[in-house]
């Protein structure tokens, strides 16, 4: 009895096969893998207000949001230095680009929209601003009663001035004029995944962040950059 062999045209029949229900199945297997990374940076994000607070609990309600000294600077790398956490890669957006894992520049973006400014250029009501020098250095009492508990504290961000880390989630969100170099980016499609003041975490819209930032300044503030700087909101890749 003779082995029978395929043809080449049977051949080509099981490859175009293969390479249909490959076709089919790689969105459905993209969608899972962008949903995992999604519910990762919630989780991210989550342990990051977390250190956060646990920060400013231990240091009467006060988060040192700048420092001059660059062994402190940025929010990520002062609690790592501190021991709050042995790693930043927790501290971070999975999806989001980076400079590299453990670059404590490349994290969730803090809102530094800070009280040492003028109350015009300010998230933060002026009563919540610390300020000393030598070294010089900015905290935010994040326990005083006029900051609201709604006010984003972390975003997801990408930083849009070129340089090394152009394009790249960066570690602060700063709304004021002259200052939004680092916009709110929504890594995960149209949405931003957004940490309040007190904790609380949602994948929101641009057009939600707007509005959680409009809905909880301090009265005195007139950000009136805010409208155009959600609408343009960086979604170049």
């Amino acid at each position: 009895m003779t082995k029978r062999e395929f043809t080449l045209i049977e051949l080509l029949v099981v490859i175009a096969i293969i390479a249909i229900l490959a076709a089919m199945l790689l969105p459905a297997l993209q969608q899972a893998r962008a949903k995992s990374q999604s519910t990762k940076c919630v989780s991210n994000m989550k342990q990051s207000a977390q250190l956060v607070h646990m920060y400013t609990n231990d240091f009467r309600g006060m988060f040192m949001w700048y420092h001059s000294d660059p062994v402190y600077s940025g929010w990520a790398n002062l609690l790592k230095k501190l021991n709050y956490v042995s790693s930043v890669k927790g501290l971070k957006c999975p999806s989001g680009k980076t400079y590299s894992a453990e670059n404590h520049n490349s994290v969730f973006g803090f809102n530094y929209t800070s009280p040492s400014r003028p109350a015009a250029t300010s998230s933060f009501p002026t009563s919540a601003s610390v300020l000393k020098t030598g070294p010089t250095s900015a905290a935010i009492k994040l326990d005083r009663s006029e900051v609201r508990p709604s006010l984003p504290l972390l975003s997801e961000t990408a930083y849009v001035a070129g340089g090394t880390f152009g394009n790249m989630q960066y570690y602060y969100l700063d709304i004021a004029t002259g200052y939004n170099w680092t916009f709110a980016y929504p890594w995960h499609r149209s949405r931003i995944n957004v940490a309040s003041v007190d904790g609380h975490v949602e994948s929101a819209q641009p057009r939600r962040l707007a509005d959680l930032f409009l809905n909880n300044l301090p009265d005195v503030t007139g950000v009136a950059i805010l409208n155009e700087f959600f609408t343009r909101c960086y979604y170049g890749r």
